[in-house]
Formats: C-alpha cells, sequence, structure tokens
C-alpha cells in the first residue's frame, strides 16, 4: 500500500516538474534579444503579448501559469526586453522608439546572491539593480538595432 500512495505521489509530481524552464545560461549577454526570447515563447514559458509596456518601451512579460521559470534554482519573476521586432514586441503608447535592446528578468532573491551566482559562472558582463531587498533585476542591454 505504500508503494502505491508514493508511486501516485510521483505521478502526481512529474507534471510539475516538466514544465520548469531553467534561465541558468542566459546571462553572458552574449545572445541576441531573439535568440533569448524565441525558446520562452516556443516553450509556452512566457505569455504573449506583453502584459505591460513601460515608460521607456520595456515589455513585461508574465510567466506562464503551468511553468516555473529559474534562474541557478532562484524563482524569475517577470520576463523583460524589446528589441525592434514587432512580432513580439510593442513600442510605447507615444511612438517614441526607444533606443535600448536587451533582455532581462526579475528574481525572487537578494542582490547580494545573484551577484555571486553571476560570478561564479563567470557571467560578468550582466547588469544587476536591486528593486526590494529580496527582488533583484538581472539583464543585458545593448545600443539599439539600426
Amino acid at each position: 500500500m505504500k508503494t502505491k500512495t508514493l508511486l501516485l505521489a510521483l505521478c502526481a509530481a512529474l507534471p510539475l516538474t516538466a514544465h520548469a524552464y531553467k534561465l541558468d545560461r542566459t546571462m553572458d549577454c552574449s545572445m541576441t534579444v531573439r535568440d533569448f526570447f524565441t525558446p520562452l515563447v516556443q516553450a509556452h514559458a512566457i505569455q504573449t503579448p506583453a502584459s505591460m509596456i513601460g515608460p521607456k518601451g520595456a515589455n513585461y512579460f508574465k510567466k506562464t501559469s503551468d511553468n516555473a521559470l529559474t534562474f541557478f534554482n532562484m524563482t524569475v519573476g517577470w520576463v523583460v526586453g524589446y528589441t525592434n521586432e514587432p512580432l513580439l514586441f510593442t513600442p510605447p503608447s507615444d511612438g517614441t522608439i526607444p533606443n535600448f535592446q536587451g533582455y532581462g528578468f526579475y528574481l525572487q532573491a537578494p542582490i547580494a546572491e545573484v551577484q555571486a551566482t553571476l560570478a561564479s559562472v563567470g557571467a560578468t558582463a550582466a547588469q544587476v539593480r536591486r528593486i526590494e531587498p529580496n527582488v533583484t533585476y538581472v539583464y543585458c542591454e545593448f545600443p539599439a538595432a539600426e
């Protein structure tokens, strides 16, 4: 009886782990915005179109409800990005074209933990910004595409 209960519990847990999407190898800033977002869209890891457009043009994407996004076991909240790719990104409503392109995400982790993780994997090009004590924004930003 115990074996059946354990087997049922493992089967129930499989769908939860099968939908995890790891962003572990994305923050060396060598990827294009398209290369970063394409697998996320194909895996249905983020909701499209963007849920929110920031005042400077950054597009904010929610993760899908059935997917868990992680970065070295830290929980990813929003995924953020912009480039002049009209199929995925929406420019600001005032019609201005952002003067940057880039990608990143918000982590539910303190900045010191995020910085230590980035340093340990050699991702020194990624920029890090503390948003709240346990929320950190990690991003790669480039000049605007021409």
